[in-house]
């Protein structure tokens, strides 16, 4: 069921389905709880699925303050008090929202009985710049240039009816999709929170480690992703050098709990959600 909830300065757009255990999803950079709605159905059979839109995005207000992961998390941590959820969550956060996940769980450890990241942003991710190129900057240049365009011109820019082609669902969730994907207040609010990401990692790193709750990562398959990277035009060589340091990062958090075990989702790519939904819930499933 979807609703909208005030969060202080700007109201935010909430799924919720299913009772019992909490389980919150925290969905990536640009990535519409549609995308997580088949997984969403199957969880909500276990426990209660909570997601939200952060500020800007689908139905989510922008509201007036910077957008970082420290706003999402008081965001969620407000959300929570106003759903009187005051159970312990299971948290999984996927990309940057694995991001916004760490902070939470850093921030208010009481508040989550385990977190499941999947393929998610770490806290070095400005290595991944070394190899890439200045990625993260070009990304907020574009997001800032797309805010200033109105909804059809991004959708024109973005080629959006043919990126969700290949997206698994009904015409209808396709068409949801493009909506929410050609939304200027979402790159601002994405510009913003990029822009922010190094303060944040900066402030996470403070921390030692969190407490040792369960904590399950999830990545995606090397090979597979090399394989794509190739698809996609680039020389193996750069392609597994990228690759070798994102698998360093996503398996360097193991080391955030002393609790902690890594899942390799075989033949899937960065969308693990998308693509091998099975592989989270069955990993959700095992800290219930």
């Amino acid at each position: 069921m979807y609703q909208t909830v005030h969060i202080e300065t700007h109201i935010i757009e909430v799924f919720t389905k299913g009772t019992g255990q909490p389980i919150v999803l925290l969905p990536g950079l640009g990535s519409s709880i549609e995308e997580w709605r088949d997984m969403i159905d199957q969880l909500s059979q276990h426990g209660k699925v909570i997601t939200f839109h952060r500020a800007g995005l689908g139905g989510s207000e922008l509201g007036v303050k910077t957008r970082n992961a420290k706003e999402t998390a008081n965001d969620l941590l407000i959300l929570l008090k106003k759903l009187e959820v005051s159970a312990p969550i299971i948290l999984v956060g996927h990309s940057y929202g694995g991001f916004c996940a760490q902070y939470f769980s850093f921030t208010h450890p009481s508040s989550v009985k385990s977190l499941v990241l999947i393929e998610s942003s770490s806290m070095e991710f400005e290595l991944l710049d070394e190899v890439i190129g200045p990625q993260t900057k070009q990304s907020i240049s574009m997001y800032k240039a797309l805010s200033t365009f109105d909804s059809q011109s991004i959708k024109n820019q973005l080629n959006l009816q043919v990126m969700t082609e290949n997206i698994r669902g009904s015409d209808e969730k396709k068409r949801n999709i493009v909506e929410f994907k050609s939304n200027p207040k979402m790159y601002e609010a994405m510009a913003n929170e990029l822009e922010n990401m190094s303060n944040d990692a900066h402030f996470l790193k403070e921390y030692d480690r969190l407490s040792p709750i369960p904590l399950l990562i999830i990545g995606r398959d090397p090979n597979y992703s090399v394989e794509i990277m190739m698809k996609q035009g680039m020389p193996k060589e750069k392609a597994e050098s990228i690759e070798e340091v994102w698998q360093r990062l996503i398996k360097d958090q193991l080391t955030l709990s002393s609790n902690s075990r890594y899942t390799m989702a075989a033949g899937a790519y960065h969308n693990v959600h998308e693509t091998h939904p099975s592989t989270i819930i069955n990993g959700i499933l095992s800290l219930l």
